[in-house]
């Protein structure tokens, strides 16, 4: 009965991605839920993505109780507890709290600070073009849809280069500036990654944290 483990690992996965799903309100439910079969494929240990899971859930519910609107404003991706934090905020105070945030969580075992401090116009634009975006309005959606269509042509850049692990990979397109976090087994499949990722239109530049070292 070897295959009861997994899934109950499985089952589980998706009990918490539900759980997430709820947090984040009807407009985030089904991208959140479309993730478990990506997630089920991925070499990341179990135990890891359980931790990374609740070190997700924590910090998000965490920053909306700070202010809803971080939760539109920050990304947080999680590897194998590694945070990278990229999204936009209005001042330099506002980013030392999200990143005081989540270095206080004592699960977080490196944070890559990558948030970006942009005017407080364009962070109201930004927030209109994500309430358009999960409203299914196409007009008015400016820098953010770039950044979402940016990051939705990297993903079949990705799966269809040959030898790259994209399940193993989480990127966030931030004002044509794309990061890159995750596992890759090989240099050589991180060099390839990110060849990928340079070639899509719009890319402007690329910041990688992947971690080069082969799953057992």
């Amino acid at each position: 009965m070897a295959w009861q483990p997994r899934t109950t690992w499985l089952l589980a996965s998706l009990c918490q991605l539900a759980a997430l799903a709820l947090l984040l309100g009807a407009s985030g439910c089904t991208t959140v839920l479309s993730e478990g079969a990506k997630r089920a494929a991925e070499n990341r240990q179990s135990s890891d993505f359980f931790t990374d899971a609740q070190i997700g859930t924590s910090l998000f519910s965490a920053l909306a109780q700070k202010d809803a609107g971080l939760a539109m404003d920050v990304n947080i991706d999680v590897w194998e507890q590694r945070v990278m934090l990229t999204g936009t905020v209005a001042d330099a105070k506002t980013r030392a709290e999200v990143v005081h945030t989540v270095r206080a969580d004592k699960r977080v075992l490196k944070v890559y600070d990558e948030i970006q401090i942009v005017s407080a116009e364009e962070l109201a634009r930004r927030r209109a073009s994500v309430a358009k975006r999960d409203a299914g309005k196409k007009e008015g959606l400016e820098r953010f849809a770039n950044d979402y269509w940016i990051e939705t042509k990297i993903t079949g850049q990705l799966l269809a280069t040959r030898d790259v692990s994209s399940v193993n990979l989480r990127w966030r397109s931030v004002r044509n500036t794309v990061y890159l976090i995750g596992r890759a087994q090989s240099a050589e499949e991180h060099r390839k990654a990110m060849e990928a990722i340079r070639s899509v239109d719009g890319v402007a530049q690329l910041k990688s944290f992947v971690e080069v070292k082969k799953y057992p």
